[in-house]
Order: structure tokens, then C-alpha cells, then sequence
């Protein structure tokens, strides 16, 4: 299995109703090492009160809603009605989509809604349903071989980046390169 961390945003702030809501959200993905584009990504979301006095009481409801690369959207309920928030702590809630690869990276979408006794909508600047905020999330490569050049070298990763690889075998006590052969269609092939 590849996998890749990485953070999506890093504080995006309601400005709609007091008290002000900060967001943050960060992904795992990861991506069996095969020729199969399909990923999983977890998206982890944290929020919390703009100052130590404020305070989201009961009655306030946060759902997030999150899709990757335009697809369903999957919700969680970041705050229930029935419970209360005050201070500055996070909180957090994480939801699981899967779905393909897209050009090594995948675009993620979220909207926050906000409901109760004070206010009923979209949650500011968050987005919503028909213009949701939109992140990439760069997605784990294959391991072993670079798919786009199977056919003809073998390919390592090196400092993030692949790499062609030139075999060396030591032959009487000297190194020496060598012509790389690998199976393609079922026939041997020189590289």
C-alpha cells in the first residue's frame, strides 16, 4: 500500500452569525500498489470558536458535506443540536470517501451548514452546495514501476520523484552497467 498526508486548508473562517467558527481539514489517502487508480481518502475536519468567551449553545447544529472529484456528497454532523460548544477547543470529525485517482491528484469538496434557534444556512465563506470550496489533494504514487513508462524502464522513486534506474553487476571485481531485460506482452524485451 502507498500513502499520502497532506492538509487541505488550514483555517477557513465562517462570517456569518456570532459566534465565528474556524475550520480546518487534512486528508489521508492511500492507494494499493497496482495498476488499479482507485484510492480511499480519509478527510479529518476540526473546528473551533473564534475567542475563549464565545460559545455555539445548544439548539446550533454543523453538518459537514464533502465530495471527491465531483461525485455523492457524504456528510457528518460536526456538532449536534443538542450540544454545546464554548472556548477556543477543537473538535473533530473524519468521513471516509473513495473513488479514482485523477492525474496523480484528486479534488476534494466541502460545504459547512449551520442550523438552529439563531441562524439557518450556509456557513459563511464555506461554500455551499452549488458553490462548494474546492482543495486538491495530491494522492500516493504506484510502487515499483512508473505505469506511463512499463513498457520500457524501470523506474525508482527518489526524493519524491521517479527516476530512471541503470542497473550495475560487479564482474571480477568491477562494476559494470548492464542492459536491463523485462517481460511486456509476454516477450523479453532489452530496455
Amino acid at each position: 500500500m502507498a500513502t499520502a498526508n497532506g492538509t487541505l486548508v488550514g483555517k477557513v473562517s465562517s462570517t456569518v452569525s456570532s459566534p465565528t467558527v474556524n475550520y480546518s481539514a487534512s486528508y489521508s489517502a492511500t492507494r494499493a500498489d497496482s495498476s488499479d487508480d482507485s484510492v480511499s481518502v480519509t478527510i479529518t475536519f476540526s473546528a473551533w470558536l473564534n475567542s475563549s468567551v464565545s460559545k455555539l449553545g445548544t439548539g446550533t447544529k454543523l453538518t459537514i458535506y464533502t465530495r471527491m472529484n465531483g461525485g455523492p456528497w457524504n456528510s457528518v454532523v460536526m456538532k449536534s443540536a443538542s450540544a454545546s460548544w464554548s472556548g477556543t477547543s477543537r473538535h473533530s470529525a473524519s468521513i471516509q470517501l473513495s473513488g479514482n485517482v485523477l492525474s496523480g491528484s484528486t479534488k476534494i469538496d466541502f460545504y459547512v451548514t449551520r442550523s438552529g434557534s439563531t441562524y439557518s444556512g450556509n456557513a459563511g465563506n464555506l461554500g455551499n452546495a452549488s458553490n462548494p470550496k474546492s482543495y486538491t489533494a495530491t494522492m500516493p504514487a504506484y510502487g515499483g514501476i512508473d505505469p506511463a513508462d512499463a513498457d520500457k524502464y524501470v523506474q525508482i522513486k527518489a526524493g519524491g520523484q521517479w527516476k530512471q534506474a541503470v542497473p550495475y553487476v560487479k564482474v571480477s571485481g568491477t562494476w559494470k552497467k548492464t542492459i536491463p531485460y523485462m517481460k511486456a506482452s509476454g516477450i523479453w524485451k532489452s530496455t
